[in-house]
């Protein structure tokens, strides 16, 4: 299985963390072609919005206010085998999404991988 990538981000609220864990996306090791990245967040941000686009990443904005509703909206809009989240005041190691799609790659039938777990 060569499964593709999904990372659902979101944010409330939080301008002022984004846009670094925006960043630890852009730096990840895994090759871009094989992850998607969908940003559900509350606000429109300049330098946020600004990554979101030159990475041709999909940028959703609404005023739904629970977290976990804000992941539905992400998960509909997402088209990868496998689904990692991201939170707006959070980073990912570069390596992160290498390590997550190599277990779904080794482990067949896994369903779940928290950190290296």
């Amino acid at each position: 299985m060569d499964p593709y990538v999904s990372v659902i981000v979101t944010a409330h609220d939080r301008r002022r963390y984004l846009p670094e864990a925006l960043r630890s996306l852009e730096r990840q090791t895994l090759d871009k072609a094989r992850f998607e990245v969908v940003v559900v967040k509350n606000f429109e941000d300049p330098i946020s919005d600004s990554i979101i686009r030159r990475n041709g990443w999909k940028d959703i904005v609404t005023d739904v206010i629970p977290v976990g509703d804000k992941l539905v909206i992400g998960m509909e809009e997402s088209r990868g085998e496998v689904v990692t989240f991201l939170e707006d005041d959070d980073m990912y190691v570069p390596e992160r999404l290498q390590v997550v799609k190599r277990a779904f790659e080794e482990v067949r039938d896994l369903v779940y991988f928290h950190n290296a777990q």
